[in-house]
C-alpha cells in the first residue's frame, strides 16, 4: 500500500513525535512518503531511509505543489495530522481519488476568534471538498469534542489511543552511570518532567511543589526546552532550588532519563494524550499529573498515577510525598503501569487499528 503522511512540522512534538513511530512500523510493509509544512525538522533524520520526505513550504504555492506531489505518488491514502495540514491536503487533493485520513490530537481550542473561524473552516471543509474523510481522534474526550463542534456523524470517527514501541529497558549499571553524569546519587529519589517549558505544561506549578518539600533527597529534572526556561529558571534561583531541580534542555533520549526516575509528574493546564504518559507506562513509571478529561483515560488514580488538582502546588507536594513515603505503593503503581503499556499503548496495537480503517470501505 502507498500511504502519504502530511503534516505541519517535523520538530519535536508530540504529534511529531507519534508520526516517526508510525512511519517505522508502517514503513517495514509499505511505501511511506511524508510531506511537512514549516521548517522545523529536528526530526527528519530519525525516520527510515526508505521513507520519502518532502518540505513544501506553507504559502499559497504549496497547494499546486502538494497536488503535483500527489498525483506523481498516486497513494492509497492520504494521512494529515495537525491544522494546517489537514487544510492543505484537503484542498490540494479536491477531485483526486484518494482516501483522506486525518489525526486529531486535542481539543486544542480557546474559543477566541482565531479559534471560531478555524472551526468554521472544518464544518465547512468537512460537509464539502473532505466529505468523505474520516478522523481518527486520539481520545474519547477528543472525539466527543469533533462530534459536538465540528457536527460530525459516528460513522466517521474513529478512536486510537496513541501508541509508542516497546524498548529494552536500560541495566542498573547504565542507570547509575546516567545519574552520576548529572550529579544525582544512587539513593536520591527522582521526579522527572518531559515537555516543553510553555504556558500550558504549568511547570511553575512543580517548581513550588519542590519548594514546599525539605527532603535534599528528593531532586527535580526538567527534560525539555521552551520559551519559559528563563523564566523558570529565576523562579528556580529565587526559591533557592538550585542544588535540587536541574535543566537538562532537549534531549535526543529522554527515555534514558524516564528511565533513572521515580515518578513523572505532568502539571498541564491542558493536554490531548502526551506520548510521555505512555513512555513513561512502558518504563513502568507510575504519574502524578492534573485532573483533566483527557489525562482520566490514560491514568487510573491509585493504580498507575495520582491526580492533583491544576496550578495547586500544596496538592501536588502531597501527591509527590506519598510516593517518597509509600514504597509498597509505588512499587505496586510501577506494576500497573507496566502493564497498562503492554495492554493498550504498544504502537503495533495503534497501526494494526489504524490499517483496518485504511482498508475499510
Amino acid at each position: 500500500m502507498k500511504i502519504c503522511h502530511i503534516i505541519t512540522t517535523l520538530g519535536i512534538g508530540g504529534a511529531e513525535k507519534l508520526l516517526l513511530y508510525l512511519a517505522k512500523e508502517q514503513s517495514l510493509s509499505h511505501e511511506i512518503h511524508i510531506i511537512y509544512l514549516k521548517n522545523y525538522d529536528g526530526l527528519v533524520d530519525k525516520f527510515p531511509k526508505n521513507v520519502r520526505i518532502y518540505h513544501i513550504p506553507n504559502d499559497w504555492k504549496a497547494f499546486y505543489k502538494i497536488r503535483r506531489i500527489i498525483k506523481n505518488i498516486n497513494p492509497h491514502v492520504l494521512h494529515s495530522h495537525l491544522g494546517h495540514a489537514d487544510w492543505f491536503s484537503w484542498v490540494s487533493t479536491i477531485g483526486l481519488p484518494v482516501k483522506k485520513i486525518a489525526t486529531i490530537h486535542s481539543t486544542g481550542f480557546k474559543w477566541n476568534k482565531t479559534d471560531l473561524l478555524i472551526s468554521l473552516f472544518y464544518r465547512i471543509f468537512l460537509y464539502t471538498i473532505a466529505k468523505k474523510a474520516i478522523l481518527v481522534c486520539v481520545s474519547s474526550t477528543v472525539a466527543n469534542f469533533v462530534k459536538s463542534n465540528f457536527g460530525l456523524p459516528d460513522s466517521r470517527i474513529y478512536i486510537i489511543p496513541n501508541g509508542v514501541p516497546d524498548i529494552i529497558p536500560r541495566t542498573k549499571a547504565e542507570q547509575q552511570q546516567i545519574r552520576r553524569s548529572i550529579n544525582i546519587a544512587d539513593d536520591d529519589f527522582i521526579i522527572i518532567f518531559v515537555g516543553r517549558l510553555q504556558y500550558p505544561k504549568s511547570v511553575h506549578t512543580l517548581v513550588d511543589a519542590m519548594s514546599l518539600i525539605t527532603d535534599n533527597k528528593l531532586k527535580c529534572i526538567l527534560v525539555g526546552d521552551g520559551n519559559l526556561r528563563n523564566e523558570l529558571e529565576l523562579q528556580v534561583e529565587k526559591l533557592l532550588l538550585s542544588d535540587r531541580v536541574f535543566f537538562l534542555g532537549k534531549q535526543d533520549q529522554p527515555d534514558a532519563y524516564i528511565d533513572i526516575a521515580n515518578v513523572l509528574v505532568l502539571p498541564s493546564v491542558f493536554e490531548g494524550q502526551p506520548l510521555v504518559l505512555l513512555e513513561a507506562f512502558r518504563a513502568g513509571l507510575p504519574v502524578i499529573t492534573t485532573e483533566l478529561d483527557t489525562l482520566k483515560e490514560v491514568v487510573t488514580e491509585r493504580y498507575n498515577g495520582l491526580f492533583f488538582e491544576p496550578e495547586n502546588p500544596q496538592e501536588l507536594a502531597a501527591s509527590i510525598l506519598e510516593f517518597v513515603e509509600n514504597p509498597l505503593l509505588r512499587e505496586q503503581m510501577s506494576i500497573n503501569a507496566r502493564n497498562t503499556f503492554v495492554e493498550k499503548y504498544d504502537i503495533k496495537k495503534y497501526v494494526t487499528r489504524l490499517e483496518e480503517i485504511y482498508e475499510s470501505k
